[in-house]
């Protein structure tokens, strides 16, 4: 996900396996609906500078340079709204989104796209939409219940997502057609409104569904691990309510955010045992469960580091054993 030059991809693909998806946001901050579309509306042709469009030097953009065209995918976090404006409404901005108000931003939005991607010789099925990621704790661009500080919206805010991101994945393909896939992807930690991820996910709209997966420092032995993947050792979502929602809707499951040891600097130790685990829970995904695991994107580049703190040097060598690959 975090790999964010040429250098540290090659490192990966040296002492692991090579990359062929990667995710993350073109950029943090939208300070207006023309920087949501890349640009003036009508004006397609030509992208603004530092609007989500512009890619070269991103993550997004850095990857599209480094995998060969075709060859893998690239998974764009999305951004659906200008920034501050989810918090700034309480949640009402989705509404009008719902009704239409913003269609002409996400077609020329789907529009844009289509052209970078074309200009860069890329098949158009080669991209991928992480919309809003993790909204469901971020009420700058997504949706919140007031934990944690975040700003209280009021609980029909879940209907009014669901149907604005119908609406908007819906304009985007005109702009962009069918080729793109679209992905639903919350945080694992918030519940929000103490509802199911299915009170908010939009039927039809989306290709695959996501949750981050990041083994917290409560994770410590076996038993805590399969409290997470239940969603009840923190009180958020667990994998298997996403693996559920998949199988009602026939659509497969990944993790477009992952970190071995939770998020780099922070010291959240988890036993090397944890990734042992998980390879198995993955890899056993679509015979237990009927689910596939479409991929899984590694958070940040420093997962290779052993010198972080003593105890993370056997985790970087079983991750290195356990995820290594060929390139194909």
């Amino acid at each position: 996900m975090n790999w964010a030059t040429a250098e540290s991809l090659e490192k990966y693909e040296r002492e692991v396996a090579y990359i062929n998806c990667g995710t993350q946001r073109s950029i943090n901050k939208l300070p207006s609906w023309e920087a949501v579309a890349g640009g003036a509306l009508g004006e397609t042709n030509t992208i603004d500078r530092r609007s989500q469009l512009d890619w070269p030097g991103t993550p997004i953009g850095v990857l599209m340079d480094h995998i060969p065209p075709g060859k893998g995918w690239l998974i764009w976090g999305v951004w659906a709204l200008k920034t501050g404006e989810a918090g700034k409404t309480k949640g009402n901005i989705w509404k009008d989104v719902a009704d239409g108000a913003y269609d002409p931003y996400y077609v020329d939005m789907g529009t844009r796209a289509k052209r970078v991607m074309q200009e860069k010789g890329w098949p158009l099925d080669c991209l991928l939409l992480r919309w809003n990621k993790e909204f469901n704790q971020e009420d700058s661009y997504g949706i919140t219940d007031g934990q944690r500080s975040s700003t209280k919206m009021p609980v029909e805010v879940l209907d009014w997502y669901r149907e604005a991101m119908g609406r908007a994945i819906g304009r985007f393909k005109e702009g962009y057609g069918n080729e793109a896939r679209h992905i639903f992807s919350p945080a694992r930690s918030f519940r929000l409104f103490d509802k199911p991820l299915e009170s908010f996910f939009t039927p039809g709209a989306y290709d695959l569904i996501s949750l981050s997966y990041h083994p917290s420092n409560k994770v410590k032995d076996k038993d805590s691990w399969e409290k997470m993947i239940r969603g009840n050792l923190d009180g958020g979502y667990g994998d298997l309510e996403a693996i559920q929602l998949c199988q009602k809707h026939g659509i497969p499951f990944c993790h477009d955010e992952w970190s071995p040891r939770f998020e780099p600097g922070m010291a959240c130790l988890i036993p090397a045992s944890i990734y042992q685990w998980t390879q198995e829970f993955w890899n056993g995904m679509e015979d237990r469960h009927g689910v596939p695991l479409a991929f899984d994107c590694v958070y940040h580049s420093a997962t290779l580091d052993p010198s972080l703190y003593p105890e993370w040097a056997e985790g970087v060598d079983i991750y290195k054993q356990l995820w290594a690959g060929k390139r194909p």
